[in-house]
């Protein structure tokens, strides 16, 4: 997670702020040695509960992506 300071106290931030990435949104990739764009073309969650997100590019190709690798256009 991440680390605050404020004042003399020290705060771990466990959660990120959610990216509201839905069905229909142009996004990036914005992680790792590649690049990808595209529309995200399905949603949903895993068994654990963590979201993932199919995005078709301009070939058509398909990859699932988590929020963290992503980022809206």
């Amino acid at each position: 997670g991440l680390i605050k300071v404020v004042g003399k106290t020290t705060i771990k931030i466990t959660k990120v702020m959610e990216k509201d990435i839905k069905e229909g949104d142009k996004v990036k990739k914005i992680t790792g040695d590649y690049l990808f764009e595209g529309v995200v073309v399905a949603a949903f969650k895993k068994l654990d509960g963590k979201e993932r997100f199919v995005v078709e590019d301009d070939r058509r190709a398909l990859h699932i992506f988590s929020a963290t690798n992503l980022e809206k256009q």
